[in-house]
């Protein structure tokens, strides 16, 4: 199966145009989160993950403000430019850093943007380095491709391990919480019923229907409508955009070079991505 250029080229520009709206939006509670967080320092597991990610034990004192800076910087290049993967090394340990001292603040939504962006960094160094790097850019690609697959897959698999969804009650009860809603779904137990059963067929499927086009594209819309959904009631828009970022890479050549050439970036993709 093919990894359409194109369509990793959209997703590298939106993956950043996200980190940066991210850290934008943030900039108003930027003392609470980052500067003189309330979330207490994760512990230091050491091991690897001390090796991969240097920060998750937190930041050193005063550096905050200084890391918000060169995340937003290396977000706002790969915005507009095409990323490197120095930019893309920079903007992921940024990310990360600014995620664990708020990690109380955190969501799924946010998770899945630091696995992407790590992802990423090979990706960049296939597309925007020399041809030797293909293998990278085939490893990037893919790994971003299933990483929306296992992301579905595991929020699914861990719904079928209690009652609530599988007994159809789940959305009511969400719907009775005033911080969530809507409120007139708890009124009509048939569609809640209905509604959280379609939500968990949609998180299992979607894993197998992304894979042929003639699926694919329903899945997608439905997944638009979903996520959009959750962005409105369930206050969580982060969430909601990160996976419609992540959708991008399983669009066709076709479809991504048209919004390409909407957005004028036509010219920008170079060379073919590597084939299955």
């Amino acid at each position: 199966m093919n990894l359409p250029a194109t369509s990793l080229l959209l997703f590298q520009r939106a993956l950043h145009a996200w980190v940066l709206l991210y850290v934008l939006t943030a900039l108003p509670v930027a003392d609470l989160l980052w500067f003189d967080p309330v979330t207490p320092l994760l512990p230091n597991k050491g091991g690897i993950q001390a090796l991969v990610d240097p920060f998750a034990a937190g930041l050193p004192r005063g550096a905050a403000p200084t890391v918000l800076v060169l995340t937003a910087l290396a977000a706002l290049f790969g915005t507009f430019r095409q990323a490197t993967w120095w930019s893309s090394l920079v903007l992921w340990l940024g990310f990360n850093a600014l995620m664990h001292l708020s990690f109380l603040a955190s969501s799924g939504g946010l998770q899945l943007a630091s696995n992407l962006l790590f992802w990423n960094i090979p990706l960049a160094l296939g597309t925007a380095g020399p041809k030797r790097f293909s293998g990278a850019q085939l490893l990037g690609g893919w790994a971003i491709r299933l990483q929306l697959l296992v992301a579905y897959a595991a929020t699914a698999l861990h719904k079928l391990e209690g009652l609530h969804w599988t007994g159809g009650t789940a959305l009511r009860i969400v719907a009775t919480d005033e911080a969530f809603g809507p409120a007139w779904l708890a009124s009509m137990p048939q569609l809640a019923t209905i509604s959280t059963w379609a939500i968990l067929a949609f998180q299992l499927s979607f894993p197998l229907a992304v894979w042929w086009r003639r699926t694919r594209v329903p899945w997608m819309l439905v997944g638009v409508l979903f996520h959009a959904a959750t962005a409105f009631w369930m206050g969580v828009p982060e969430m909601a955009a990160i996976f419609l970022v992540a959708y991008l890479p399983w669009m066709g050549e076709r479809t991504s070079s048209a919004n390409a050439t909407r957005l004028g970036l036509s010219g920008a993709a170079s060379g073919t991505a590597p084939q299955q």
